[in-house]
């Protein structure tokens, strides 16, 4: 499976600890996991940051 640009694969829990097991992970440039709600806001900042419009690239 693949997708035409990047992503990051985010989760509320830590789906390690729950025994999960990820399908999309392996084509994933990163995974967030376990920051609650933050993880969303986490993985947002991570993708803008990837494809150059973050406050890193700045």
């Amino acid at each position: 499976m693949s997708v035409p640009f990047p992503y990051i694969e985010v989760h509320m829990t830590n789906i390690d600890k729950c025994e999960m097991k990820s399908v999309v992970a392996p084509a994933a440039k990163d995974t967030l996991m376990g920051f609650g709600v933050r993880s969303y806001f986490l993985g947002l900042q991570a993708i803008l940051d990837e494809v150059g419009h973050g406050s890193a690239a700045a």
